[in-house]
């Protein structure tokens, strides 16, 4: 489905900042209100843009966040869906996706701490074993967050938040909760509407939403795309590094900001060390970046493995 260069500077205003108001978005791009308002909504009528949401801090919950990359054997479509709807509806579920390459699934989770990951680990297992030729438990401890420099070409640097995945509960209460959880849903839900449904005045709401987002518990107002209807593809490196200095470490976050089709860089604790995201054209463009990143890291970069996210489903906070 294409998508012209107004669309591509609206897109880009509001991967920045999803809440931000179309007269705000008008200035910045040289358009009209009206003519903003026409292609947001022309955009989220063609099912481009999916959802316009709050991104919370699960850390401030007391919340780290694991994941289990899963390769599939003796697999049938039915028992496929299945494994699917299990993960999706798990409680402790935050994002589940699909893939090609080593790993067929990744399954993106809450836990307070590392004997309740342990438990949804081995809960998957037993369910499930008989279907698993080979998975691996990771931990996010840091990740990086990028807009996306590519839907324009004007776009030079990067806008970046790191966040750390320490977990460090917030004074956050159930009217709060019920904010964050209409904001998680869709960011543009009306004052009025979310003040109705959790008994306080606007002015309280806004109150109360500035407050989540000054303590960190709101990271930010994005946006989730449909990549496939304008023409890219998600993909994710899981980089393997050696010998690699704090010096040589920073320069290769520095590197990485600059690569215009990333979208995240995350550390972890696994067999891998990073693992970085990207929206590209196709599997070759992907494949361009990782070649150079390797040359100009070659005594960091042992080895990376691909994967290609074909299928996304979640990404709503369970816990709120």
């Amino acid at each position: 489905m294409a998508i012209d260069e107004k669309d591509r500077k609206i897109l880009y205003q509001l991967d920045i900042d999803a809440k931000q108001s179309s007269k705000d978005i008008a200035k910045k791009v040289g358009m009209s209100k009206e003519g903003v308002n026409y292609r947001i909504n022309r955009l989220v009528r063609d099912k481009i843009i999916t959802r316009r949401f709050a991104d919370i801090n699960l850390a401030k919950f007391g919340y780290s966040i694991y994941k289990i990359f899963l390769q599939f054997q003796n697999m049938t479509d039915e028992k496929e869906q299945e494994i699917t709807n299990y993960l999706i509806n798990h409680p402790a579920g935050i994002w589940v996706a699909g893939c090609n390459g080593r790993y067929d699934a990744i399954f993106t989770f809450r836990a307070l701490n590392i004997v309740e990951f342990e438990k949804i680990k081995n809960e998957v297992l037993e369910k499930f074993g008989s279907y698993i030729l080979n998975r691996e438990a990771i931990i996010n401890t840091r990740y990086t967050i990028y807009n996306r420099k590519w839907l324009i070409e004007a776009a030079s640097s990067s806008i970046a938040e790191t966040y750390d995945s320490l977990p460090e509960k917030g004074n956050i209460d159930d009217i709060d909760k019920k904010i964050l959880t209409m904001l998680n849903k869709d960011a543009t839900i009306p004052l009025l509407s979310i003040a109705h449904e959790t008994g306080i005045s606007s002015p309280q709401v806004i109150y109360r939403i500035k407050k989540l987002r000054k303590q960190n518990v709101i990271r930010a107002f994005k946006i989730d795309i449909d990549r496939e209807k304008i023409g890219y593809e998600y993909c994710k490196a899981l980089v393997y590094l050696q010998n690699i200095t704090p010096k040589r470490r920073a320069e290769l976050m520095k590197y990485c900001a600059n690569i215009k089709n990333i979208i995240a860089l995350v550390e972890v604790i696994g067999p891998w060390d990073v693992e970085l995201e990207f929206e590209v054209r196709n599997f070759e463009e992907y494949s361009s970046i990782m070649s150079r990143l390797r040359k100009e890291f070659s005594k960091e970069v042992r080895n990376f493995e691909s994967v290609i996210i074909t299928k996304e489903t979640g990404r709503l906070h369970k816990i709120i």
